[in-house]
């Protein structure tokens, strides 16, 4: 994992769930979050990205590539949660398409499902999917 770069979003070889964003605003998103790259073998396979939007709480967003697999989700699942450690957070949340195998990527990942947004973008539900650490 490292830091974000210009021009990351654009060599990564989207799996096309965006959610309904536009290229145009996740670049915006990349460039005015806290984000970060995951590269192996020089191929971009995922990149993460951050807000704060409450005092510990963080609103994000991950851009998988079309070869992301399970060798890949354990390490960013760490990358997670170490963030979540590093910026002392008490809640991740995050909302994607409600699909079976977006709704597999979550849970591996350590998120649990709050809800459905009903026709949420492209007349699609989507899942609110969240990581609370309860003090």
């Amino acid at each position: 994992m490292r830091e974000f770069k210009i021009g990351d979003f654009e060599r990564l070889d989207l799996n096309g769930l965006t959610c309904g964003l536009r290229k145009v605003d996740i670049n915006l998103l990349l460039e005015n979050s806290i984000s970060y790259t995951f590269e192996f073998n020089g191929e971009i396979i995922a990149i993460m990205s951050y807000l704060e939007y409450d005092d510990r709480c963080f609103s994000g967003f991950l851009l998988c590539s079309k070869k992301m697999n399970s060798k890949y989700g354990l390490i960013i699942r760490k990358a997670i949660k170490d963030e979540m450690i590093k910026t002392k957070a008490i809640r991740l949340e995050t909302c994607s398409f409600d699909t079976p195998e977006l709704n597999s990527w979550h849970e591996f990942l350590g998120f649990t499902c709050e809800g459905i947004r009903r026709k949420y973008s492209q007349g699609m539900d989507a899942k609110m999917w969240s990581i609370v650490k309860w003090e």
